[in-house]
């Protein structure tokens, strides 16, 4: 009826709490839903990262099988001895090299257990603001009671209605303000798994080389035979390079620096052309790295007849 005031109890709360509720419950839904897809994501990957480590171990157990196959039928037993000293030195470097991804591998897990740790606390801490929201809405609710039965006692329904559309409105700018720091996080946690996806090609890139380099050890390998086998030996003692040189006619090594060794082993190539042969060793427990030996081996073997 026109003219009058409508004094029936909780006749807008009905309605207030049947529109909030339902939106509420369906943006948490969604929250906890991404969460779990994207553990599982990351849980999907990291078992993948496991699986391609043990296959490269299993190559290289069967690179090591054919190359010791090879090497008994085509070598004689002096040439056996080199080349297994050779193919020691090169395994070695690839060992410390697998190594050295594996503990970088680890700690990327480590990390990435954390961020999931964190994640989970991050959701732990929007559960108990929920249980907190919901503990000041029941008090709001109470208090939205009690206003209502002053407008029946005071005939101020007007003015009354108008403050709690107010207050109303302030609540749902609010939670749009918490809808929109959620979609932030929602995004950012996307990103955050854009960036773990590329760190996983570039470790896929990595054992590709290492495929890559493993084939190269199963073709034909170099041969000392009828060459001039010069003998080079590094290590690190004390935190100090060692370099020591041994030629055929020696029959102990010579230290030398790397820039003297260089304009030696230049100046034989020229002389001995296709026939001067460099046998590198790296020492157990040499105390060099993977990038350190492998340098050094590169930087050798170019006046090697094989690399010519």
């Amino acid at each position: 009826m026109e003219g009058f005031i409508d004094l029936r109890q909780n006749s807008n709360n009905n309605l207030v709490s049947d529109n909030f509720w339902p939106s509420f419950t369906d943006i948490m839904t969604v929250v906890v839903m991404i969460f779990l897809i994207t553990s599982s994501v990351l849980i999907i990957h990291n078992w993948e990262l496991i699986q391609e480590l043990k296959n490269t171990k299993a190559s290289e157990q069967t690179a090591e099988e054919i190359a010791r196959f090879a090497f008994k039928k085509n070598a004689t037993l002096e040439e056996q001895l080199i080349n297994m000293q050779h193919q020691l030195s090169l395994l070695r470097m690839q060992l410390m090299r697998s190594q050295e991804e594996k503990q970088q591998l680890s700690q990327h897990l480590q990390s990435t257990q954390d961020m999931l740790s964190q994640q989970k606390n991050h959701y732990h801490e929007l559960e108990k603001k929920l249980d907190y929201t919901k503990i000041d809405l029941e008090n709001s609710i109470m208090e939205r009671d009690q206003l209502s039965q002053q407008i029946l006692t005071l005939q101020l329904a007007k003015e009354q209605l108008q403050k709690e559309l107010l207050r109303e409105k302030q609540a749902n700018i609010q939670w749009e303000e918490r809808n929109t720091k959620a979609s932030q996080s929602i995004q950012q946690l996307q990103q955050e798994i854009f960036t773990f996806q590329q760190n996983i090609q570039k470790l896929n890139k990595k054992y590709q080389g290492l495929e890559v380099q493993y084939k190269k050890l199963i073709r034909p390998a170099r041969s000392p035979k009828g060459k001039y086998v010069v003998e080079v030996r590094y290590e690190k003692i004390q935190k100090r390079k060692r370099i020591q040189i041994k030629y055929p006619e020696d029959k102990q090594y010579h230290a030398i620096h790397l820039e003297q060794l260089e304009k030696t082993l230049q100046k034989l190539q020229k002389d001995k052309k296709n026939h001067l042969y460099i046998k590198i060793i790296i020492p157990d427990r040499s105390g060099l790295s993977y990038n350190e030996a492998w340098s050094f081996t590169t930087k050798l073997l170019k006046y090697d007849y094989y690399h010519q």
